[in-house]
């Protein structure tokens, strides 16, 4: 005997409450409203330090000589870190692929412009950005990478010598027949377009309070998103058993993505060590965030094209992808680009399609984590060919996107 089919999510056969479309009752709305919810830059501890960064003014150059003795005789700074310290006392920092990121501070060569150099700890801000302007910094400038296409050239300069090319990754992932579908096909479009790179801006910026203590353990407060991936890539940076790491996360004001970082909190765990294992607050500012924070969103070369019959059945798509993604390959670093093989073909029923992803170095900001996660250039390219496709075959947009939606059936 067939059964009524629920209409209303109180009808679904369920003893535990549900709460889809259903008003939910915000928790953090009077915290945040009276004003008592402690950002990173609220939170101050005795004897707190304020940390400032030297950057790289430079894309590409060779480090020839670094002196901090000014730094470290301005009256209340207390602790000066460099390249050097950051290859004594910690790993380069953890990305994917391994092998294509630096320490937290450079110590051979930069890399990109606002590549970290040397940070100060002084007993204000105002103190250890002065202490900056102290530091003489000799370099070799480098012939820089900035154009992706030309990365793969025989004679591009090559950003990691170790690797010996700036090809970071390149698969071609097929799913069906896809040359046959294309063979086949009544319809072709195509066309050739840039996504151009992107940084989210919160209101608050990056900010960590860090405290390296004397049995070799770590307490970090902050803006933190994603606190799980931070404790695996601070203990592995900084040679510590993960149960040695404590990383409180602080409400912050806004993210898309760029609340991941955890390089800086690295480079002030060094600080605090050098300090004594005072805490160490860095509040980055706004132009730092821009220049130089690992969270730029996608930098790609796109080529796309779609076959169709001549009813408007997508029948193959083909997507050929140059992803630029910067001098590191840090935090989630090529995860973006393979992000879309999560949802190649979106609400579409496609059974050949075939992604070609080509991931470069050059001397940008490496890209990082930021809203969409990668995807959203992807779609752009499929829903573009669609719209190619429909003026073609002089279709509704609507329409040749109705005829080609998953039906009903063929959902899980």
């Amino acid at each position: 005997m067939s059964k009524k089919a629920p209409r209303d999510l109180s009808e679904l056969p369920l003893s535990q409450p549900r709460y889809l479309g259903k008003d939910t009752a915000r928790i953090e709305d009077a915290t945040l409203l009276t004003g008592r919810a402690e950002f990173g830059d609220n939170v101050a501890f005795p004897g707190m330090l304020f940390a400032a960064i030297l950057r790289s003014p430079h894309a590409h150059a060779g480090i020839k000589r670094i002196d901090t003795s000014k730094a470290e005789k301005l009256t209340g700074v207390v602790a000066v870190v460099t390249g050097e310290d950051a290859k004594a006392w910690s790993e380069p920092v953890h990305g994917f692929p391994i092998g294509w990121a630096g320490h937290c501070l450079a110590h051979d060569k930069v890399r990109f412009v606002g590549d970290p150099v040397a940070a100060v700890a002084a007993t204000s801000r105002y103190i250890a950005e002065d202490a900056l302007e102290l530091i003489e910094v000799e370099y070799e400038i480098l012939a820089p990478v900035i154009d992706a296409q030309k990365a793969l050239d025989p004679d591009s300069p090559v950003i990691w010598q170790h690797q010996g090319t700036n090809l970071i990754y390149h698969r071609i992932f097929t799913f069906g027949a896809v040359d046959e579908a294309f063979a086949k096909a009544d319809v072709v479009v195509k066309d050739d377009f840039r996504w151009l790179r992107a940084s989210g801006n919160p209101i608050e910026t990056c900010n960590c309070i860090v405290q390296w203590r004397p049995d070799h353990s770590l307490n970090a407060w902050g803006g933190f998103q994603g606190t799980g991936f931070y404790v695996a890539t601070v203990a592995r940076g900084l040679r510590v058993p993960a149960h040695k790491i404590r990383i409180t996360p602080l409400p912050h004001g806004g993210s898309f993505g760029t609340k991941i970082f955890p390089h800086a909190i690295i480079r002030m765990a060094l600080l605090s060590r050098k300090a004594g294992g005072r805490h160490v607050k860095w509040i980055e500012d706004r132009i730092e965030h821009l220049l130089s924070s690992y969270t730029h969103g996608p930098d790609r070369v796109y080529s796309a094209e779609m076959a169709l019959t001549r009813d408007g059945e997508i029948t193959g798509f083909r997507v050929k992808v140059l992803d630029d993604l910067g001098a590191h390959a840090v935090s989630v670093a090529i995860g973006k680009a393979l992000k879309p093989l999560s949802a190649f073909t979106g609400p579409y029923r496609m059974r050949n399609a075939q992604y070609d992803l080509t991931v470069v170095a050059t001397n940008k900001c490496p890209q990082g984590s930021y809203r969409g996660w990668g995807v959203p250039a992807h779609n752009l390219a499929m829903e573009h060919c669609v719209d190619l496709a429909a003026r073609k075959l002089g279709l509704d947009p609507v329409e040749i996107r109705r005829r080609n939606l998953l039906r009903p059936e063929q959902f899980p």
